[in-house]
């Protein structure tokens, strides 16, 4: 077998010597099937990598998959820190803010899980390269410098869609090495890789002519003495005709609000309800949500359009028989369509990817549902079991 290796430019550079050290990067002895995982895996938290998610965490992978996939929130906001871990031991890395898992191990999961069912993962390994520099800027940056990072989508024929991310960071630096950096995930609707060229370069000040996503996700950006919102919305309109919307950001973002009691009533449900019980109250989130989208803002004062929050917050158990009983439209993102085989273009140390299916998951066998070669017809397999034969022609081709 030999080393994973991550084209770079022109050069091939093995993950081994960038510090990656998993076996589960050695290629397997046949070519990996090029397809997307699920948009949104409820099981693996319960069945995989990740056995013990905070509650917190839970909420915030809801928030960031309602956010991409249902309300396209054009701006979402999040923090990183660069720091020990709780107990202040540990190398300073790149941590996740809820639980202070290193964002490294996080995306090595991902990784992991790709290999595991011979799952492309390039964008995942580009993404850890791209971490190891995020933490490597952020160490050598000062208070007040940005760091940027690019994530365009990948090609629509593997369920990808049609909008990608800038991240946009600044830095708070302490006394001890450690830092806060405040995040924005911009939403890029219909993006190019020369736009993303053009955009970068007029940022950095560097002539950057990438010509894949997994280079861009791989090279995070450090401009140093920072950049200012008004710099940055310059860019985003003169390249990617890209303009704020302070009241439709307003309203997105108070539709959160008014449902985070909804997304605090599901935590238990996801985590010990059956797979009906927890797909029943995804759906009502995610209907509901559309629901509050496509309600036109209410006019409080004068002229001016503000959305206004109902007084009373509406908990899960209000909707659920409601907006639960039927799924979703299906919604392609930048990485997919969710309820199908889709990916977000977050990348997987930030986005919801991890904490519920939209349909019947997957498990350590990968995901459970997929066409019988023989008659077309989708199987669903029994969790944790294997198919000898297709479920409505009794084929052998499904055998497995």
């Amino acid at each position: 077998m030999h080393a994973a290796r991550i084209e770079i430019g022109n050069r091939q550079i093995p993950l081994e010597a960038r510090g990656f050290k998993s076996k589960a990067l050695e290629n397997p002895s046949h070519s990996p099937r090029v397809e997307a995982p699920k948009a949104f895996n409820m099981d693996f938290y319960h069945w995989e990598a990740d056995p013990s998610p905070t509650n917190g965490q839970l909420k915030r992978d809801v928030v960031s998959y309602l956010c991409e996939y249902r309300l396209n929130v054009p701006k979402f906001d999040y923090k990183l820190a660069l720091c020990r871990d709780k107990s202040q031991k540990g190398d300073i890395t790149l941590r996740d803010e809820e639980r202070g898992e290193s964002l490294l191990r996080k995306a090595e999961r991902a990784i992991i899980e790709k290999k595991k069912n011979n799952l492309s993962s390039s964008r995942e390994e580009a993404e850890y390269i791209g971490l190891q520099t995020l933490s490597k800027n952020i160490s050598q940056a000062k208070s007040g410098d940005t760091v940027l990072w690019a994530s365009p989508p990948g090609p629509k024929e593997l369920g990808y869609g049609d909008y990608g991310f800038l991240f946009v960071g600044k830095v708070s630096k302490t006394n001890n090495g450690e830092a806060d950096v405040s995040m924005s995930a911009i939403r890029i609707e219909n993006p190019s890789m020369q736009q993303f060229n053009s955009v970068m370069s007029s940022l950095t000040g560097d002539k950057l002519n990438h010509n894949s996503p997994e280079q861009y996700l791989a090279r995070p950006e450090l401009v140093k003495q920072g950049l200012s919102q008004a710099e940055i919305d310059r860019a985003l309109s003169r390249y990617f005709s890209f303009k704020t919307n302070p009241q439709h950001q307003q309203k997105l973002n108070s539709i959160i609000t008014q449902m985070s009691p909804m997304i605090e009533d599901f935590i238990p449900i996801m985590r010990y309800g059956t797979k009906e019980e927890r797909e029943k109250a995804l759906h009502a989130l995610e209907n509901y949500a559309l629901k509050l989208k496509s309600e036109p803002p209410k006019p409080l004062r004068g002229e001016k359009i503000i959305y206004q929050i109902p007084k009373i917050p509406h908990r899960l158990g209000d909707i659920i028989e409601i907006f639960g009983r039927y799924a979703p439209p299906k919604a392609a993102g930048s990485c997919g369509l969710s309820g199908e085989t889709s990916r977000s273009n977050m990348p997987s140390s930030f986005n919801g990817n991890e904490v519920a299916d939209l349909t019947y998951g997957s498990d350590r066998y990968g995901s459970r549902t997929f066409k019988c070669p023989s008659c077309g017809q989708t199987n669903i397999r029994p969790q944790g079991e294997l198919l000898k034969s297709c479920q409505f022609c009794d084929s052998s081709e499904v055998a497995c």
